[in-house]
């Protein structure tokens, strides 16, 4: 990623500010994206829904 100039980092701050966010385009190599996603499908594929078993308080709704 290349480095924000002033100004973009000032513009940033105003969308916080304005929005609560802000968008950095390009900010995460497409390589590590690639390797993020990768790594998402193989976790999904090992523990198909994630850790936590389902129970009378997770039911259908909340993943604690």
């Amino acid at each position: 990623m290349r480095e924000l100039s002033e100004k973009e980092i000032l513009g940033h701050v105003g969308e916080i500010a304005e929005n609560g966010y802000s968008i950095i385009e390009n900010a995460i190599e497409q390589e590590y994206i690639k390797e993020i996603l990768q790594e998402l499908e193989r976790l999904e594929e090992v523990r198909p829904g994630g850790d936590i078993p389902p129970a009378p308080f997770t039911d259908f709704h909340t993943r604690r």
